[in-house]
């Protein structure tokens, strides 16, 4: 996760290049290779999960290194006034590459990066539940019974999709093991997760035996070949697996080839029928929830009220509902021991316990994602328990914070959007709200999944969660991003480690005034990001013009009524967000702020109805905006000609809010 720090660097020197100095100095050209290496490096390295405590180490340096590069050029982009001497700017990258750069250790990297290569990740490993803990699966066996058995002669691909810890192996494995799946196939094999389609073969091989010969293939197809065959693959994730499905033979006798996975898009490219299986429900879930916690009895009236709230942290996993129930029943049978487990759940993922290995499953899944998709997914690790995020709203984020990769002939958005929907398909993001078309509108991570990645946030220094249970302990922070969840009175107003964060994200509805916001304000003077939806302010906080790197602004929901005149030193704002706030009017300076991508803006009137708010002709000139709203039209449209000056070459596209 290092590589999030140098990313970020690295962002930061495209601004000063494209800013500040239209003829790049040798120095500036020397910090940019030099992130370069340590991004190379991290790329070979980081996705190791045995690696020496010395390893570790130099990831911690690069992102040292990295930050303290960040710190540099930004403090100089926020004091440096907008004329200045260019031997100022000698002197400050002179300095980055002198005494922030570590030469010697950057030419270590530089040798290590080709030596170190990964060798990928761990095999992941799928616990699979005893038959005592199949609660709810009758209705499930019958449906895939149904579809493993009907009478079809062609070979026929069935998937099962669902999330980690769902009970997809439980379920096929019943399946599959009743005598009269048994005896309506020839040949069975059942291959656990590979981490190659060799691999595949020699252990489809091994189930399978065919006649001995130097083309394994081609002697397992042939054998297989006027045989009605049942093979299991357990645990598909990667697309090559596809391949080694469509090399089974389709001999007309009705074999079957069965898959689970977590990932939607495989199952639409791979299979004929797809079984998406659903979570417990609410009946389900409590009746396997007393099975394990109170060893089949039923559930104590004075443990009722906890014992609800932990099963909601579950989401309906029922390997989660197992693993926490087998928890509780080694616990004393008292509110007060089962309240210490739901405040230590986070750490029980970490440990050696069923929780353990949910954990370690949806760590490996983490590692196996792409470096931008890492930073998307841990993203959601600020936002509370069970807490939907609109996806406009969470795209913009990305969008913002970098971590969102430019491509060609692709809108930033498009790519967001592609993210979203390969996190959505690997089962890691539940979208819990669609429109009519099968849109996204919002979505959410289960519970135990944010705690898993809170767990990795913590490890990696990526975000801190600020609540009033750790605030205690959380003097002394290095992490960029800060998310306070109902207790911002005692998180800002004397902690020292502000100078350095970069996102800072509120929710609640904690009370305090828009006066003691902004002296709290005054130390994050590196903000890019901040989120103050449904926060108590009655008035646009004045410190937040001073915010010169300020990207993303989100002050929806609140009782503010007017944007300062000021707001035109917000150079870099790129998304403001006022709406469902009282702002009947725009400033004329609005038209100052040129990177203004997303200005959503509308006035709660006394109906609770949203009407437009005004604004001056000239909003024509914000070439970058390609999202506008509400707007409303004055008499003499001016505004309305105005709008139409917009280059329409970019497609404006509605991220739902």
């Amino acid at each position: 996760m290092a590589e999030i720090a140098v990313s970020a660097a690295l962002g930061v020197v495209q601004i000063f290049l494209s800013q500040r100095n239209p003829k790049p100095k040798p120095n500036i050209v020397i910090i940019k290779g030099d992130l370069e290496t340590m991004r190379a490096y991290l790329k070979d390295t980081e996705q190791r999960e045995q690696d020496t405590q010395g390893a570790k180490d130099r990831r911690n340096r690069v992102r040292e290194i990295a930050y303290e590069n960040e710190d540099a050029l930004e403090e100089f982009m926020v004091d440096m006034p907008q004329h200045f001497h260019e031997h100022r700017i000698s002197i400050v990258l002179h300095n980055i590459v002198h005494k922030v750069m570590d030469r010697k250790a950057l030419h270590r990297l530089s040798s290590l990066a080709s030596s170190s290569r990964a060798e990928g990740v761990l095999d992941l490993v799928y616990p699979i539940l005893n038959n005592d803990e199949l609660v709810g699966m009758e209705r499930r066996t019958t449906d895939l019974f149904d579809l493993l058995i009907k009478e079809e002669s062609r070979r026929l691909v069935i998937s099962v999709v669902g999330p980690n810890g769902s009970g997809k192996t439980t379920l096929i494995k019943k399946v599959c093991e009743s005598e009269r799946v048994k005896g309506h196939f020839e040949c069975h094999a059942w291959v656990p997760h590979s981490t190659s389609c060799k691999d595949t073969w020699e252990k489809i091989c091994k189930e399978v035996p065919g006649p001995p010969g130097a083309n394994m293939e081609q002697n397992l197809v042939n054998h297989l070949k006027h045989r009605r065959y049942l093979v299991v693959l357990d645990g598909v994730w990667k697309d090559d697996w596809c391949n080694s499905i469509k090399k089974l033979p389709d001999n007309g006798n009705g074999s079957r080839i069965i898959f689970s996975t977590c990932r939607r898009d495989l199952a639409s490219e791979c299979s004929n029928d797809i079984y998406n299986l659903d979570l417990l429900t609410g009946n389900e879930a409590w009746k396997l929830f007393c099975k394990k916690a109170f060893r089949g009895s039923e559930c104590p009236e004075h443990l009722k009220e906890i014992s609800e709230d932990l099963l909601t942290r579950c989401g309906g996993l029922a390997l989660a509902i197992v693993a926490l129930g087998s928890l509780l029943s080694t616990t004393g049978s008292t509110p007060a021991e089962f309240r210490r487990v739901n405040a230590s759940l986070g750490s029980n993922m970490e440990g050696n316990s069923k929780l353990g290995i949910i954990g370690s499953v949806l760590q490996k899944r983490y590692f196996h994602l792409s470096h931008n998709l890492q930073c998307c997914f841990l993203l959601f690790c600020n936002f509370p328990e069970d807490y939907s995020v609109t996806r406009g709203r969470l795209i913009r984020l990305w969008i913002a914070e970098g971590f969102v990769e430019e491509k060609r002939d692709k809108t930033l958005e498009e790519v967001a959007d592609a993210y979203l929907n390969e996190l959505i398909n690997g089962c890691l993001v539940e979208a819990n709200k669609r429109d009519f078309q099968g849109v996204v509108r919002s979505c959410r991570v289960n519970n135990l999944v944010r705690e898993c990645l809170v767990s990795i946030s913590d490890k990696e220094s990526f975000c801190k969660v600020l609540t009033r249970e750790n605030l205690d302990r959380c003097d002394h922070l290095s992490h960029r991003r800060i998310a306070i969840h109902d207790t911002f009175t005692n998180s800002l107003k004397s902690k020292e480690y502000v100078s350095r964060v970069r996102t800072l994200l509120m929710f609640g509805k904690e009370n305090f005034t828009t006066s003691e916001f902004g002296k709290a304000l005054e130390r994050f003077k590196f903000l890019r990001v901040l989120e103050l939806k449904d926060a108590p302010l009655e008035t646009f906080p004045a410190e937040v013009v001073n915010l010169t790197l300020l990207r993303y602004l989100n002050l929806r929901n609140t009782k503010i009524n007017e944007v300062p005149d000021l707001v035109k030193s917000s150079k870099n704002l790129e998304t403001l967000d006022l709406r469902q706030t009282f702002v009947s009017e725009l400033p004329r300076t609005i038209c100052e702020v040129h990177k203004l991508v997303h200005l959503a803006v509308d006035k709660i009137n006394e109906d609770q109805g949203r009407v437009g708010a005004g604004v001056f002709s000239g909003i024509g000139v914000l070439a970058s905006l390609q999202k506008l709203s509400l707007i409303k039209a004055n008499k003499n449209q001016r505004n309305c000609r105005g709008i139409g000056k917009f280059d329409c070459n970019e497609e404006t596209r509605d991220h739902r809010t």
